[in-house]
């Protein structure tokens, strides 16, 4: 429920302009309704390729 109450929120949003800031803001809201951790889709990957990136010195 606490999440389909922030559809029309989240809607706005969008139509704002700022597709990724809105995607942000519903995934910490969903964090916040539901209580558990929510990572981006590929978050671990991601952080795994740059942990790699760093210690063969790229960054």
């Amino acid at each position: 429920q606490c999440l389909q109450d922030r559809a029309e929120w989240y809607e706005e949003l969008v139509k704002g302009g700022d597709d990724e800031y809105a995607s942000e803001k519903l995934r910490l809201e969903a964090q916040r309704c539901s209580g558990m951790n929510i990572e981006y889709l590929y978050e671990a990957e991601m952080l795994a390729a740059q942990k790699k990136h760093e210690q063969e010195g790229w960054m």
